[in-house]
């Protein structure tokens, strides 16, 4: 081998060398990330070091990143991976360094990078501006979740629909295709609806979706064994997790698999979009036709 050639590969595989251990240092001291923030569209920032880092929705934290907060409605949820609940940084505790007992390596690894991946982008000004358009854009009654057929698992469950624009009132029925309705002419008002527990058994189903005023929209949906939905990976599910988020991982790796399951990921976020930030960010993108 020439020696110029030896001398490049020596120098890159050194760099390679340096390179590595920071990320993977960096990776070591990720300890959890930010599950909510206020105001909405504030310009937050973190410190790490001597770098400013904007905070968004799902920002990954690290050991001795710094928050400072000036204003007093301002606020930030922080969850660290180690605690049971969630952290609330405020302007009056003055600067809060993220300090944590252990690393969330091996809980933000794997299938929780590509989820909150996927979750960050949900909380860019480019998508706040996109959503808007899409819930002001007309009068006519549009349910994106419903924009191609959808498949549910079978169960005895309740069934929460969503449709834009929010301020139609609605009747809404929904038919297998043999034998009678499930439902019929239930009526819906501020966007969305949930039914009573429903039998859904394996088979096709049609959802009609009717405005008091304008076109109606039918919708097909298909129901399957639960031995049928896509592996979801065990990391997203782990029992020491809160409940609220294995159902956002499991709901965003389903989003994420293709725009079938986005019904699916819906059902699985409705318990918690009252209380837990990132359900309700996801719940809402979805309900717009995302995530995208």
């Amino acid at each position: 081998m020439p020696v110029l050639i030896r001398t490049c590969l020596a120098a890159c595989l050194a760099l390679v060398a340096a390179l590595g251990p920071t990320f993977a240092q960096l990776k070591e001291q990720e300890v959890g990330f930010i599950e909510d923030y206020a105001p909405d569209g504030a310009a937050l920032t973190l410190q790490r070091g001597d770098q400013i880092v904007p905070l968004r929705l799902f920002t990954r934290v690290l050991q001795g990143d710094r928050i400072r907060l000036v204003r007093p409605d301002e606020r930030v949820v922080l969850r660290l991976m180690d605690r049971p609940r969630p952290i609330v940084v405020t302007a009056a505790r003055g600067d809060y360094v993220v300090q944590a007992a252990a690393s969330a390596r091996g809980m933000l690894d794997g299938a929780w990078d590509s989820v909150l991946d996927a979750l960050t982008s949900l909380d860019t000004p480019e998508r706040t501006l996109a959503a808007a358009g899409v819930r002001g854009s007309t009068d006519e009654l549009r349910v994106p979740l419903l924009a191609v057929p959808q498949t549910l698992i079978a169960g005895t469950r309740a069934l929460t629909l969503a449709w834009l624009p929010e301020r139609l009132a609605v009747t809404i029925t929904i038919r297998p295709a043999e034998g009678a309705a499930l439902v019929s002419g239930a009526k819906g008002m501020a966007g969305s609806w949930t039914s009573a527990p429903l039998d859904l058994t394996p088979g096709d189903y049609t959802v009609e979706i009717v405005p008091n005023s304008g076109k109606a929209l039918t919708a097909g949906l298909h129901v399957v064994a639960a031995d049928t939905i896509p592996a979801i990976p065990a990391e997203l599910t782990r029992m020491t997790l809160p409940l609220s988020m294995r159902a956002l991982g499991a709901a965003t790796f389903l989003a994420m698999k293709g725009p079938e399951w986005r019904l699916e990921a819906f059902q699985r976020l409705a318990p918690f979009t009252r209380d837990f930030a990132p359900a309700k960010k996801l719940s809402r993108a979805l309900a717009e036709g995302g995530p995208k």
